[in-house]
């Protein structure tokens, strides 16, 4: 009877550490416990340690060590799992807050019937995160229905994670360059937060690192780096200016998708980026417990996502390259034909950074009493351009931008993508003239 019962023991022991090991592999590698429920942790704990128990009193060291090698597991994964979630609770309680007094309650169960279209969509929704993922090197991206509702998602799970608490809720102010976009003013007011708005350097149109402390208050709980037009702006001087006050970084790269900086695509440094992707948003974020509990918040945000959708930014994601090495050709032959031109600012090629910039648009500065004569020249020779949009707060290089800038498209109707070719030389050649 005994050595059947150790017999028991020593496979049961045997078995379970085969099967344990997987399992604390994969909690390490994706520094998540969430699919491992805490009772049945808890339950099988108890159950191998009576085993080992066991083991001693009958002085087999077989099942002793069998069994003691998948307690010492269950004890890892235990461990594993206090540390991961556990350290959160205090600072989920900032979305959490959010959550109660910003943002609309989720729909009531039942309201909206989980049928298999919402199931295709949830599908193409997961293999899109993975696949936006992958592209850009971060370690998980959540989707969402626009770029402003993902920058919302990062301002409210900024800093958790990190040893800083919360993210943004209602009441805090957030620090937005003068020429911010709709989309990161609306993501701000969307968590309760009031946007604080920073001058901007006046070539890279970024918000200067050494500058930021100027706008910081007592209320003050994170900053926006915004990358404009296809220009990545100085993070890590900004992180560095955040760090010892206590505040938290959340990049907007919308503007900015096919960019680098230090050799690594916009969404793969470590902190919350968002995009806009399509008709659709996405948000990188670089630890999976943040990543769930954003995907938690999108019912509260009301974010719906498509199959439809999704998978036209799947197709988008493909083609995604080379429509920004068409871009850059176009750019850069247009650059080097303006070289030269009266009163002209250029947009820059290096922003000082180790970075390569995208070129979603081309963006000159003209002589602001001239710039409407040019709009007008360049709308006569069929070439799609648009004035900057005022500064947001009345300081110096912001509104000086503002009232200079204009915004060339980049995507031509004629088709104006080839360095060298017939269209191109067309579509220089009458942006040179409106603007000579």
């Amino acid at each position: 009877m005994s050595a059947g019962v150790e017999a028991v023991g020593l496979c049961a022991g045997a078995l379970t550490t085969l099967a344990f090991v997987p399992q604390v592999v994969k909690a390490w590698r994706t520094r998540s416990t969430a699919d491992l429920s805490a009772a049945w942790l808890v339950s099988f704990t108890a159950g191998v340690g009576l085993w080992f128990v066991y083991g001693v009193l009958i002085a087999s060291w077989p099942v002793v060590v069998a069994n003691g090698l998948t307690l010492l597991l269950t004890l890892v994964l235990v461990a594993l799992k206090l540390r991961r979630e556990r350290p959160h609770a205090a600072a989920d309680a900032g979305p959490r807050r959010a959550e109660t007094h910003v943002l609309p309650p989720p729909p009531p169960v039942g309201s909206r019937p989980y049928n298999g279209r919402m199931v295709k969509s949830r599908i193409r929704e997961h293999i899109l995160e993975q696949a936006f993922a992958d592209a850009i090197g971060a370690t998980q991206a959540v989707a969402a229905s626009s770029g402003t509702t993902a920058l919302a998602l990062g301002l409210a799970v900024a800093g958790v994670g990190e040893g800083r608490g919360r993210g943004v809720t209602a009441g805090d102010e957030v620090i937005v360059s003068a020429l911010a976009s709709r989309r990161v003013l609306e993501a701000a007011t969307r968590l309760g937060a009031r946007p604080v708005f920073a001058d901007v350097d006046p070539f890279t149109l970024t918000l200067v690192p050494q500058r930021v402390g100027d706008w910081v208050t007592d209320r003050t709980r994170a900053v926006v780096a915004e990358h404009v037009a296809g220009v990545p702006c100085d993070v890590e001087g900004l992180a560095d200016a955040c760090r010892p006050r206590g505040l938290v970084l959340v990049e907007d790269a919308s503007d900015a998708l096919t960019a680098t900086l230090r050799g690594l695509p916009l969404g793969a440094h470590g902190r919350p980026t968002a995009f806009a992707f399509g008709s659709l948003g996405l948000l990188a974020l670089p630890d999976a417990h943040v990543a769930d509990l954003a995907r938690g918040l999108r019912g509260t945000l009301d974010i719906e996502t498509t199959e439809e959708d999704a998978g036209r930014a799947l197709t988008a994601l493909k083609a995604l390259g080379a429509g920004g090495d068409a871009r850059r050709g176009l750019a850069l032959r247009l650059r080097r034909a303006l070289v030269g031109v009266s009163g002209l600012v250029l947009p820059v090629l290096d922003p000082g950074l180790p970075a390569q910039r995208a070129w979603p648009r081309f963006v000159v500065q003209v002589p602001a009493a001239r710039r409407d004569r040019v709009l007008q020249a360049l709308a006569a020779r069929g070439i799609a351009a648009a004035a900057l949009p005022p500064a947001i707060a009345p300081l110096p290089h912001a509104s000086e931008v503002a009232a200079r800038g204009i915004a060339i498209d980049l995507d031509p109707a004629d088709g104006a993508t080839e360095p060298d070719g017939p269209a191109t030389e067309r579509f220089v050649a009458g942006v040179r003239d409106a603007l000579g």
